[in-house]
């Protein structure tokens, strides 16, 4: 450190604070690491993901070959389609179909009540809202007419029931949402990676070695900046 009005923080200062302080920088960062590692293993709740696949497929059934436009329509179909999966047109269709079933499966409407606007309708678009939040949609690879919906929550049955109302749904209101027909005998759009039982949904957590890192970094990076400033401080 330099005296003056002006004083200059250089290396010698930030590695003579290191010498002084290492034994405590070394045990904060081996018990932040500890904390973060636990709070993975023991606390933190696992995210259940269903993932369902579609297949765009705009080429009539007794077509013999699938043009280059067709291809190209096929691919934008299926971009739209990831654009518009949380929509609330899209997530509202799947809340309500079968008498406002995925609605009352996860308890926005109570069993055996019959669905009344004044009553229900606020409940409805609180479901509608929680379960646009669990939704995230991607295309497949490029220059393909796949894409996928994931639906992720910290609930195994209720992502569960979910991804079954999406992939039951989603295709069905396209004709309203895109315009596209599915009441022909090819349906455009149908799921064709589904998400059949509890057995297909995937629980993951963050690596207790991903977060004992990060906390290893904290802890370090804390304990140095308390010594610093107190270092800093005293000099003054």
């Amino acid at each position: 450190m330099q005296n003056g009005a002006a004083k200059e923080i250089n290396l010698a200062f930030l590695f003579g604070v290191l010498k002084k302080c290492w034994i405590f920088v070394l045990i904060a960062t081996v018990v932040f690491a500890g904390i973060g590692a636990a709070y993975t293993l023991f606390l933190e709740k696992p995210v259940y993901k269903g993932t369902a696949s579609f297949y765009v497929n705009n080429v009539p059934a007794a077509q013999q070959y699938v043009s280059q436009a067709q291809t190209s329509a096929a691919i934008s179909i299926a971009l739209s389609c990831v654009e518009i999966a949380d929509q609330d047109t899209i997530v509202r269709q799947a809340v309500t179909a079968n008498d406002y079933e995925l609605a009352r499966e996860l308890g926005f409407i109570p069993h055996g009540e019959t669905y009344d606007f004044d009553k229900h309708e606020e409940a409805i678009n609180r479901c509608v809202l929680a379960v646009r939040k669990m939704i995230s949609a991607k295309k497949g690879e490029s220059n393909t007419v796949i894409f996928y919906i994931t639906v992720a929550s910290n609930d195994k049955d209720v992502t569960f029931k979910v991804i079954q109302a999406m992939q039951d749904e989603f295709p069905k209101c396209l004709n309203t949402v895109m315009g596209m027909n599915q009441t022909a005998a090819t349906p455009m759009l149908k799921a064709v990676g589904e998400v059949k039982s509890e057995l297909d949904i995937v629980a993951q957590k963050d690596s207790p070695l991903k977060t004992a890192f990060m906390g290893a970094v904290v802890g370090a990076v804390a304990c140095y900046a308390v010594f610093f400033c107190i270092k800093l401080k005293k000099d003054n």
